[in-house]
């Protein structure tokens, strides 16, 4: 009896032993979601909220998304989140709310975690600070004078101060009381006589506005100037190559008052730029043509860089390229009339990247062939057969459904798996006595 016991023991050990460990072993993803808190402040009407996997790589995640209140709605409530993160953007709606505060939540479940963002939503009346433009002010090595607009585009009486944070940027007027709708301009002046900017160089410094609005009331800019003999090198921080896109320009300008020389590379085998050296005149821009090849790159978005050199500064360009197919079908409807048989479409891919594909239909008497593929650059040509044996006199519909399975889920565009159904009618059938 004992021997029959330890026998059983090991029989039983050894099957523990092997258990499929695989699901120990996968990958696991995390979800996480920021920022977790959003307050829209009386003039503000959409915030975005990132969602990402903060798991392991090769983890792949399902989300949903849901607000608890209906004056919040999102551009995008669900999803498959793997290696990128994906934006939503929240838009609140105060009609017929009532001047107060009001609190709401989004709730985001996924396979991966839950995670609940907070928004508070402030709705009232009073006075509100805006500035045009909002942006900060370049002055370039010659130009002296620029203005600001402030507005109350609020409602009661607007209070607002402005301050520079150095002597040589001097503003004509320093406070004013603004009533609804009301505008008042600025001018900004710069003194070139200064002793802080006498030697040649770039310079900047802080426009800091404040006042008694209900939207934070406060506002602040910089103000740049180059003094001396130079060039000054700008350009944008990123470009990015949607899926159909093959050649963007990148302008590169010269705010100095002396010509800027330039070289532009690129460690990255899918770049190229066109214009790789030049030369730009003072207070010029020169557009900088750049090309992307996306041969051999699988679907997913790539990130590369282009360094810029020259005699007024270095930058570095972030360069994004999306490998994103995209399906196309024509025509969208097919009639057999009484006597044909055989009829066909086309598949088509119009992004880049390899779409793959699979067909199916609703109805037996509707072949299709083939019912699966690939398509990258070229035309698929696909059969449709009808079979009328056995069927009574009449006319018969039916529904072919082309699903592409490999579509790309990205912060750019919601592009998810998608189905493209032919229009209702797409195989008649008619029997005729």
């Amino acid at each position: 009896m004992r021997f029959v016991i330890n026998i059983l023991l090991i029989l039983l050990i050894a099957m523990i032993s092997c258990d499929d460990p695989a699901s120990d072993t996968a990958p696991r993803a995390k979800l996480k979601a920021t920022p977790t808190q959003l307050i829209f402040n009386v003039n503000e009407n959409t915030h975005n909220i990132t969602i990402e996997n903060d798991g392991e790589t090769g983890s792949s995640f399902e989300w949903n998304a849901k607000a608890s209140v209906d004056w919040i709605s999102l551009d995008i409530d669900n999803g498959t989140i793997s290696n990128e993160a994906k934006t939503v953007r929240l838009t609140v709606n105060r009609t017929g709310l009532t001047a107060s505060s009001y609190d709401g939540k989004v709730n985001i479940t996924s396979d991966a975690g839950n995670i609940e963002i907070s928004i508070e939503l402030k709705v009232g009346t009073g006075p509100i600070l805006k500035v045009t433009p909002d942006t900060d002010f370049e002055f370039g090595s010659s130009v002296n004078e620029k203005s600001f607009t402030i507005t109350n585009s609020g409602t009661d009486t607007l209070i607002w101060h402005a301050k520079t944070t150095k002597e040589w940027s001097v503003l004509d007027k320093f406070e004013g009381r603004l009533s609804k709708d009301a505008s008042e301009n600025v001018k900004i002046s710069i003194e070139r006589s200064h002793q802080q900017i006498q030697q040649a160089g770039e310079y900047e410094c802080g426009l800091n506005i404040t006042s008694n609005g209900l939207n934070g009331g406060s506002h602040s800019v910089k103000i740049k100037i180059v003094t001396g003999i130079q060039a000054v090198l700008s350009v944008q921080d990123t470009i990015y190559f949607e899926s159909t896109d093959n050649q963007l320009s990148i302008p590169i300008n010269n705010n100095g008052n002396s010509n800027l020389e330039y070289t532009a590379s690129t460690t990255n085998s899918w770049i190229s730029v066109l214009n790789n050296s030049g030369n730009i005149p003072s207070n010029s821009t020169l557009q900088m043509e750049v090309l992307v090849n996306r041969e051999g790159l699988p679907i997913g978005v790539y990130w590369g860089s282009i360094l810029i050199e020259s005699n007024g500064g270095n930058k570095i360009v972030t360069v994004g390229l999306e490998i994103q197919p995209s399906l196309v079908v024509s025509p969208k409807e097919l009639f057999f009339g009484s006597t044909e048989t055989k009829q066909n479409f086309t598949i088509q891919n119009t992004g880049s990247g390899t779409l793959n594909w699979t067909i199916s239909d609703n109805k037996d008497w509707i072949i299709v062939n083939p019912m699966n593929g690939s398509t990258s650059s070229e035309n698929d040509i696909i059969d449709v057969s009808v079979d009328r044996s056995g069927m009574q006199d009449g006319s018969y519909q039916g529904s072919i459904i082309i699903n592409s399975t490999n579509l790309l889920s990205k912060n750019v565009k919601n592009y998810s798996e998608k189905s493209i159904e032919l229009a209702e009618g797409l195989v008649s059938k008619k029997l005729w006595k």
